[in-house]
């Protein structure tokens, strides 16, 4: 499987750079503030920590459960840390990050989060770049972050 997606995923990269669907970059470009430029109004982080703290929906728990360490079983409530994160996803990475034995590593929640399931909004209508740039220049990606708001 592996030999098989890495060259099905470089092809639909050349692809996408091609007809203009992937956004590239180079070291100077200007980024996006990538999280916080859709999580606006009623989806912004600070709504959605304090509405968490009280209960997340079980969809969103569901998908986050998935992309849990091995062993852990989320309560399905989240600490209110918007008063403590300044910048998004960065200071999300102090507690969710692949070393975590306690809280979903960031990439793996985010992708399941935004890239998974029937009703998801995000997955018809985003692409890898709504959330990472591409520096075609050396290859590497890069995750986009702002101020939290």
């Amino acid at each position: 499987m592996k030999k098989i997606f890495v060259p099905i995923t470089l092809l639909a990269l050349v692809a996408a750079l091609s007809l203009g669907i992937v956004r590239s970059s180079t070291a100077a470009d200007e980024k996006t503030s990538a999280c916080v430029a859709c999580h606006t109004g009623d989806m912004a982080f600070s709504t959605l920590i304090a509405a968490w703290a009280k209960g997340a929906d079980a969809k969103l728990v569901a998908k986050a459960q998935a992309a849990a360490p091995e062993g852990v079983t989320l309560k399905g409530k989240h600490m209110n840390v918007a008063s403590m994160v300044k910048s998004v996803p960065d200071g999300c990475i102090k507690c969710h990050n692949d070393k975590s034995k306690t809280a979903p590593a960031m990439n793996k929640l985010m992708h399941m989060i935004h890239l998974t399931g029937d009703d998801n909004k995000f997955a018809k209508a985003g692409t890898c770049v709504s959330c990472h740039t591409l520096n075609t220049a050396t290859g590497e990606q890069s995750i986009n972050c702002g101020p939290s708001n």
